[in-house]
């Protein structure tokens, strides 16, 4: 994002920013034509990614103390900012050939934005979406943070005992880094299985048991744990129904309707594929 400076959102943009993120401080005359069209170039290189490129034209008065203190021998001049260091400068000639290096650098990563997609999802309620976009994270970058979030989307899931696994498996440096979010999960986690309890689906489970070939209770279960959000599990269940009886009652229809609530995540075309190859 663009943000030209002055004396009024100097400090925000460039010290508050950098605590969080990345900032790229560009520091030029804006009456040289060469200086701003490289400001226009580095722009359409940082592109939409999360990252502040901030604009210091030191025609502007109250902009020029910058020059002295990022230390400028030249003009243009780009440098990365992290809390409230420079972490990386160019200057000058050196800039045309190396600003796509040292930025690249600082731009996030596939895993990042990956992540930051299925955090997105995540609050919009999309678990089978956010759930395949944070696998995909994990497959590139294997962080506590990302763990985390797959425990989180599977609780809300209800897939509780896939959720345990992860946050047992915390390291105690893990539950430092992400103190905050692994207490909640643990929470959640607790909640989760008491609401599970006090669900049908243990008695359920249990009549099963004694009852393995009985379609009824099978449906049945996967009609609780669709209620629970646990659709994988209910799937699961009316698929064993649907080879046993492909017509058995209302299996079928309830197959297709969980199916159809999980966008277009790769469970679910999993599923559906499994149907069709019973079907033909």
């Amino acid at each position: 994002m663009l943000v030209e400076l002055n004396e009024q959102n100097l400090k925000s943009e460039i010290v508050e920013k950098s605590q969080t993120q990345s900032v790229v401080v560009f520091i030029y005359h804006s009456q040289s034509p060469e200086q701003t069209e490289l400001k226009n170039k580095i722009n359409a290189f940082i592109g939409t990614a999360d990252l502040t490129f901030a604009c210091a034209d030191i025609a502007n008065p109250a902009l020029q103390s910058l020059a002295y203190q990022f230390q400028l021998n030249a003009l243009p001049a780009v440098a990365v900012v992290k809390q409230s260091r420079v972490v990386a400068i160019l200057q000058g000639d050196e800039i045309e050939s190396g600003y796509e290096q040292v930025i690249g650098e600082y731009l996030p990563k596939e895993d990042q934005l990956l992540a930051k997609e299925a955090e997105a999802l995540l609050a919009e309620g999309k678990t089978d979406e956010a759930l395949t976009k944070i696998s995909k994270s994990l497959e590139l970058a294997d962080q506590t943070r990302y763990r985390l979030i797959k425990a989180d989307i599977l609780i809300r899931q209800n897939k509780l005992d896939d959720a345990e696994s992860i946050i047992s498996a915390c390291t105690m440096e893990d539950q430092l880094n992400e103190k905050e979010y692994y207490a909640n999960l643990k929470s959640a986690l607790e909640l989760a299985k008491k609401a599970l309890d006090n669900s049908p689906v243990e008695e359920l489970k249990q009549r099963l048991a004694q009852d393995p070939d009985n379609l009824e209770l099978k449906v049945e279960l996967a009609v609780q744990y669709s209620q629970l959000n646990n659709k994988v599990e209910a799937l699961n269940y009316l698929y064993e129904v649907l080879k046993k009886d492909l017509n058995f009652k209302d299996a079928k229809q309830t197959y297709l309707d969980i199916i159809a609530t999980m966008g277009a995540s790769a469970e679910a075309s999993a599923f559906r594929r499994k149907l069709y190859s019973l079907l033909y």
